[in-house]
């Protein structure tokens, strides 16, 4: 009951929103009946869903079932002041669609342009990343060396792929739609042929050696960063685990992105969730 009436004041004085979330169905269901004795008497509201989520005021409890975090109906996505804001179009390139079949094609990859540049409006800053590959790479597959088979003795390489995103051809090129002079910020990552990034923060596996983007964001007062780009289950994914380790607020734009497989997309959300990622369906939610 203490808590309740912190929450009520803080509510009250500061005209705050409040997401209060639980790990524990015990606890989760506890807390909505003491809700539901407390709050409807003392704010005169009523509970919309007493099984996930229900506003009370301004005031949202969520059951987090430790997976997953499931924004239900009624989630409303709150930006902060547009200079705070940056926009990330993550390797959103040629090779990574329909356009370059023989590379490492992902179905609609070259439909995302119209969302990328939609979130865009919502944000002070924009910052783009591109694999930048050379065709020395030591990890482009082979007829001896078949895809996704692994690779030992270098640090920053895990397995093979086909050759992809080279330097100077029509995969490293964004998709039509993106404009390279709309960028304040670009990575381009994997250039050294030993090295095969997936996120677009660092340029090594482990996450030591930056790119510089987390800098320019920092020292530029970026708070929260949209992100949209392709593939959702591998450089989209790992760019907006860094990005949420590096303190930053992420959301998602999932009209904004494109991935390879339902497994490993599913698998890719939910880690993200996990993470404290917020998700919209489409860059007109962020307005609303």
């Amino acid at each position: 009951y203490i808590c309740l009436i912190i929450l009520s004041f803080c509510h009250l004085l500061y005209n705050s929103d409040i997401c209060i979330i639980f790990d524990s169905k015990v606890g989760f269901s506890c807390f909505t009946g003491y809700v539901a004795t407390f709050y409807i008497n003392i704010v005169t509201t009523c509970i919309t869903d007493s099984k996930s989520i229900f506003p009370i005021a301004k005031i949202t409890v969520v059951y987090y079932n430790k997976s997953k975090l499931k924004q239900k109906a009624g989630f409303t996505m709150q930006l902060p002041e547009k200079k705070y804001i940056a926009s990330f179009d993550i390797d959103a390139q040629n090779t990574f669609t329909p356009v370059c079949p023989d590379e490492l094609p992902v179905a609609e990859g070259d439909t995302i342009a119209p969302e990328l540049n939609a979130q865009a409006q919502f944000a002070g800053l924009r910052l783009a990343s591109r694999d930048a590959h050379s065709r020395c790479a030591l990890w482009i597959s082979d007829a001896e060396h078949a895809p996704l088979t692994p690779i030992s003795g270098y640090p920053d390489l895990d397995i093979r792929w086909p050759a992809h995103a080279i330097i100077g051809t029509k995969g490293f090129d964004f998709i039509d739609g993106l404009e390279e002079a709309a960028y304040d910020y670009q990575v381009f990552k994997g250039i050294e042929a030993d090295k095969h990034p997936y996120g677009a923060c660092y340029h090594d596996l482990k996450d030591t050696l930056s790119t510089g983007a987390i800098e320019y964001l920092r020292c530029h007062g970026i708070t929260t960063v949209i992100c949209g780009g392709l593939a959702t289950d591998y450089c989209v994914k790992n760019t907006v685990l860094q990005l949420k380790a590096a303190g930053f607020d992420v959301i998602l734009n999932k009209a904004a992105c494109r991935g390879i497989a339902p497994e490993t997309i599913a698998s890719a959300m939910q880690e993200m969730a996990a993470a404290g990622v917020k998700f919209v369906e489409c860059a007109k939610e962020l307005a609303e």
